[in-house]
């Protein structure tokens, strides 16, 4: 799905950025029956191997985001992740940035 939804972006006649986020909240919408599994790092590594170049992470608990950096550097330091499309996401993000300040 991810990599249908970069193509029809890249065929537009409009070139906007497509940047695609994802929450780590964990909170009461549900989209697939069950609780959420997995730890905090294992669903962010999970949704950055994905394509998901955004993952946000609860303002409530703190912790959330630090294990949430900590299994995505040690994911990519292991391989597990793709470190070009790590950086590819990180350069969606960054230069949508840019061009908002």
């Amino acid at each position: 799905m991810i990599t249908q939804l970069r193509q029809v972006q890249a065929q537009s006649p409009i070139q906007v950025p497509l940047l695609l986020m994802t929450d780590q909240e964990g909170g009461l919408v549900r989209r697939l029956p069950g609780a959420p599994t997995g730890t905090t790092g294992q669903k962010a590594v999970t949704a950055a191997g994905a394509g998901m170049d955004v993952i946000l992470c609860s303002a409530r608990d703190v912790t959330q985001a630090e294990a949430a950096t900590s299994a995505l550097a040690t994911a990519l330091g292991n391989g597990q992740l793709d470190p070009n499309a790590f950086n590819a996401a990180v350069n969606r993000v960054t230069n949508l940035r840019a061009g908002l300040f």
